[in-house]
């Protein structure tokens, strides 16, 4: 049970830190619009969607780790209940 927990709270920690690097992606996209300035709209565009899409798989690996946790917890809730 001990190491269950010290799992759960080592993702959770994960969690934390790579939530406030979710911070970050405004920055990029202010980034993004103040270089390249020769670049038209579309060029402009397609790195702004590109930013977005990873942005989206970066959303995705949240939510599959916070699905991680609540299996986690379930899974020692579970445990504790039969005890």
């Amino acid at each position: 049970m001990k190491n269950k927990l010290q799992h759960i709270q080592a993702l959770n920690e994960q969690f934390s830190a790579e939530l406030g690097n979710l911070a970050t992606f405004p920055y990029f996209y202010e980034t993004l619009a103040a270089f390249n300035l020769g670049e038209d709209a579309s060029e402009k565009l397609e790195r702004v969607n590109a930013m977005a899409q990873i942005e989206q798989v970066y959303l995705k690996h949240l939510e599959s780790l916070q699905e991680e946790i609540h299996s986690q917890l379930s899974e020692l809730v579970t445990s504790e209940v039969k005890l």
